[in-house]
């Protein structure tokens, strides 16, 4: 028998071996079944096959060695309307293939590039790891090493400086905390690249779908939120501190830990809610690196309306800093002039004014890059995909590290002046 025409009916798997009757079938067209799964050798010995299609059916699962010992030359595979969700990187390892016309492009990267290969590629998809060049990797995990030693140093300092306010040490342990979120997410990307290594590109779908991912866009989006409310309530705290030293409730550690409270568990819902939005209306993450802010296809209305949310949040957050800011080294002066009579100053504003200037400028280092270039991407048909990583794994720690490392040093400082 040359050709077996098993169409329209009701096969729903292929068990091993189960066409070693027809061991000179050429032609072997399946399409149209409830075909699930194809299991190990299912078409094994098959030595003269030049032609197989399992087009148009419910197919997730296919085994890497459903074609050993398949001979011929020239295959031509047809898998139209499929639904891959299980796909091995050497499934076609056993096959001389000449051509596979499918709608699956995911398949297109573990076949080789002389094999002609249908289906249409997304723009945004590249058949490569997760994090698609060794600098890009070498960025996600040195970053990531580095601001956690930053807050591990900033926190240890802070909860045990006897010189400080202890209401401004837990405003800062706060912030610390809140960065060990992204902390989280870049060790996760970067460990399921490692996981997934030679394998993610049929990998894609299942990872975007997956809890994991859902996870880490959760924690990228409580990070965002509780950066923006942890900055204004700092500042508002210094400013009320200073204006009001005798009567302000923000030096009671059990008021400002009631307000840190209530920003963790808006940003949390916040965080929670963003994701689930997007998963109900896509099912799936936009991207690999599970960012709900970037959506390459251009079709999510919340991702747009999300970005917009977020950019003028942080705009907002960092204006109103400075104005409260700008307000406290006022008072803070007017203060100082009133207990020392104008005199001789023995306290500087330099070393507040330079505190919250750095403070304030890590903040627009990190933000306003991000959300121009996510606004951007809004309006472009496509981008390059290095820009998306290099913001993701180098641009958005900036803040965590550098305002680390500016508390870092003046609470050593603090320790310093302590000491002399």
């Amino acid at each position: 028998m040359k050709m077996l025409l098993v169409q329209n009916n009701n096969v729903c798997n292929l068990t091993s071996h189960c066409f070693q009757s027809v061991p000179n079938v050429q032609i072997l067209r399946l399409d149209r079944n409830n075909i699930a799964m194809i299991g190990k050798h299912s078409f094994t010995n098959l030595a003269e096959l030049l032609l197989l299609s399992l087009s148009n059916n419910p197919l997730r699962s296919l085994d890497g060695n459903c074609f050993h010992n398949i001979t011929s030359t020239e295959i031509i595979v047809f898998l139209w309307k499929i639904n891959l969700t299980d796909k091995e990187t050497n499934t076609f390892d056993d096959l001389n293939l000449h051509g596979i016309f499918t709608t699956e492009y995911y398949l297109c990267c573990i076949v080789s590039k002389k094999t002609i290969c249908t289906a249409s590629t997304p723009w945004y998809f590249q058949c490569t790891d997760l994090l698609p060049s060794k600098g890009i990797f070498v960025s996600f995990v040195s970053f990531s090493c580095v601001v956690c030693a930053f807050i591990f140093v900033s926190v240890t300092l802070h909860a045990k400086n006897k010189q400080l306010a202890r209401s401004f040490c837990i405003s800062i342990i706060g912030i610390n905390i809140n960065d060990t979120l992204v902390v989280l997410y870049l060790v996760t990307i970067w460990g399921t690249n490692v996981a997934l290594m030679g394998e993610f590109a049929v990998q894609e779908k299942i990872w975007r779908s997956s809890f994991l991912c859902f996870l880490s866009s959760t924690l990228l989006n409580v990070f965002k939120m509780c950066a923006v409310l942890l900055l204004m309530l700092l500042s508002v705290s210094k400013l009320m501190v200073v204006a009001f030293p005798i009567t302000s409730k923000f030096k009671r550690t059990s008021f400002l830990m009631k307000w840190i409270s209530t920003a963790i568990v808006f940003s949390i819902t916040y965080g929670v809610l963003s994701t689930v939005l997007i998963v109900v209306t896509n099912s799936r993450m936009p991207t690999g690196l599970c960012l709900a802010f970037v959506d390459p296809t251009g079709t999510l209305i919340f991702v747009k309306v999300l970005v917009w949310f977020v950019a003028i949040s942080e705009v907002l957050a960092v204006f109103i800093c400075i104005i409260l800011n700008t307000i406290l080294v006022y008072k803070f002066n007017t203060s100082q002039e009133k207990v020392k009579g104008n005199v001789s100053k023995q306290r500087s504003s330099i070393g507040l004014v330079l505190q919250l200037l750095l403070i304030t400028l890590s903040k627009i280092l990190c933000w306003f890059p991000s959300d121009i270039f996510f606004i951007l991407a809004i309006f472009l048909d496509s981008y390059p995909l290095q820009l998306v990583f290099y913001m993701t794994g180098a641009v958005l720690p900036i803040n965590s590290y550098l305002m680390s490392l500016v508390f870092i040093i003046f609470c050593i400082k603090s320790y310093v002046g302590a000491s002399k």
